[in-house]
């Protein structure tokens, strides 16, 4: 059996969880809802406080994931993170943040004649940028906004 003074991914785990306790904790104190990827997740603060309290499970996360993920991964990710980018600049390019309702969905059919991109390269593209949390698709070949792209539809 592994101990966990042993083990330094559960180290980190334990960490992280410490840290996300005290980050609800301070959500709760002052009365801010914990953000999520609905459409209607609150904007996390800006505050002194709260940035100082984030930077640290922003760091041993990402330690985690590296190990988790390993070098390799990293790596690929890294070498493939232009894909990202460019998924990105398609869905600003052709308006996929503005053509969909801000609540609710979209289906792939309507938003291929909209924007009048071939459905198959559409479907793909925006399957890429569900796996960035960028839009949902809760049902087969329907998209939704997520917290991560209704700030860029309202603003």
């Amino acid at each position: 059996m592994i101990s966990n003074e042993q083990s330094q991914l559960l180290k980190l785990a334990q960490e992280v969880q410490q840290l996300t306790f005290s980050l609800v904790s301070y959500l709760s104190e002052t009365g801010v809802a914990e953000p999520d990827f609905t459409t209607s997740s609150s904007e996390i603060s800006y505050s002194a406080a709260y940035t100082s309290i984030r930077a640290k499970p922003n760091e041993v996360a990402q330690d985690l994931l590296l190990l988790v993920n390993g070098p390799r991964i990293e790596a690929c990710r890294f070498v493939c993170s232009h894909n990202d980018l460019g998924a990105y600049q398609f869905a600003f390019k052709f308006g996929l943040i503005y053509k969909g309702p801000q609540e609710g969905k979209i289906s792939l059919l309507d938003l291929s004649e909209q924007t009048r991109i071939d459905e198959i390269c559409l479907g793909r593209m925006l399957r890429l940028l569900c796996s960035r949390r960028l839009f949902i698709e809760p049902e087969p070949d329907h998209f939704a906004h997520t917290s991560m792209t209704i700030i860029y539809a309202q603003d």
